[in-house]
């Protein structure tokens, strides 16, 4: 099971990508994982599954007391009386981590008297969500309020829409790429879950 990218898309934002979209990586990561993914689709042995997921997210690291993912980054933000810049036209299906854990238990456990019918896989949520989204989810879900009071008493905001357009980040990536995940979907017998359930049921893990 080889776990490749979304970043291998070119982001354009009139196209909603499935496995069959041609790859238009913007960027050397893109272009390698695009590559690989390629020489795998070709390889009869050993039998190969591809998984393309898009931005992961879930709850507290279960063995690591260090290091910050992104969820757990804007909690923290979000309880601060300060403002947060959040980029506000980047577009990811945010895929909670146990529904990938989920795809690759079913891979696991029926090899290999079944294997799936494709052998890419798109592992993204039901939802193409800003990161301005996400931090209004999370605060809906964990009660947080989007203002602090400022020092002259008026109501300043917590969240900073922010155009990562307008960002250098020193390399090309793409600003929006929407997937649909309709493959993997069938092998678990389920649809992806939205990230506010998501959140909502482990609130306390986050």
């Amino acid at each position: 099971i080889h776990f490749s990218t979304d970043i291998v898309f070119g982001g354009d934002p009139e196209q909603v990508y499935d496995e069959d979209s041609a790859c238009a990586p913007l960027n050397t990561y893109g272009r390698l994982k695009a590559k690989f993914d390629s020489f795998l689709a070709g390889c009869r042995e050993p039998s190969c599954v591809v998984l393309r997921p898009t931005n992961i997210v879930g709850p507290k690291h279960p063995y690591m007391s260090t290091g910050t993912k992104f969820l757990q980054w804007l909690d923290n933000q979000l309880r601060q009386d300060a403002p947060t810049k959040v980029f506000s036209d980047e577009f990811r299906n945010y895929v909670w981590v146990g529904d990938l854990v989920a795809v690759v238990l079913k891979l696991i456990e029926d090899f290999p008297t079944s294997l799936p019918p494709s052998r890419l896989l798109h592992c993204g949520g039901p939802d193409a969500l800003t990161r301005v989204d996400v931090a209004n989810l999370l605060a809906a879900a964990k009660g947080y309020s989007l203002t602090y009071e400022g020092p002259e008493g008026a109501a300043l905001p917590r969240v900073v829409p922010t155009p990562r357009a307008d960002v250098d980040l020193g390399y090309a990536s793409p600003l929006c790429v929407r997937m649909t995940s309709g493959r993997a979907e069938a092998l678990l017998g389920r649809p992806f879950r939205r990230l506010t359930d998501c959140l909502l049921h482990h609130i306390a893990e986050i």
